[in-house]
């Protein structure tokens, strides 16, 4: 008895270009169905241009993953609170009103890390 090997051919549509390309990301971030991967992965196996493409984008995202982040300047929060402070400011009253609000907000910056020295007990 000999066995004939078929091929069992899918019957749902193959993937354009365009929908392979709209599962590159998620599909590095592991957020694809297992028959949404598999279609990706037989869509980069005959097409050269997508495969580019993904390449790029995986080397990409492991650049950026190999950078590591920046540090935080430590004064950021600071420098958050008072561009906010003089924004709702000037959005809420006239353009002089704001200004002893700025004023005071501005010599708060100042005086918190002037002062911090002398509340230390000797």
């Amino acid at each position: 008895m000999t066995h004939m090997a078929t091929k069992v051919t899918s019957t749902k549509p193959k993937l354009t270009c365009a929908a392979a390309s709209q599962l590159f990301s998620p599909y590095l971030d592991g957020a694809v169905t297992g028959n949404e991967m598999r279609a990706l992965r037989e869509h980069l196996d005959v097409c050269p241009a997508c495969t580019r493409e993904y390449t790029l984008l995986r080397q990409t995202q492991q650049l950026l993953s190999a950078a590591g982040r920046p540090k935080v300047p430590a004064d950021l929060g600071l420098k958050l609170r008072l561009a906010i402070s003089r924004e709702a400011a000037q959005t809420r009253r006239p353009r002089f009103e704001g200004l002893m609000v700025r004023l005071e907000n501005t010599l708060e910056a100042f005086m918190v890390p002037a002062t911090a020295g002398i509340l230390v007990p000797s």
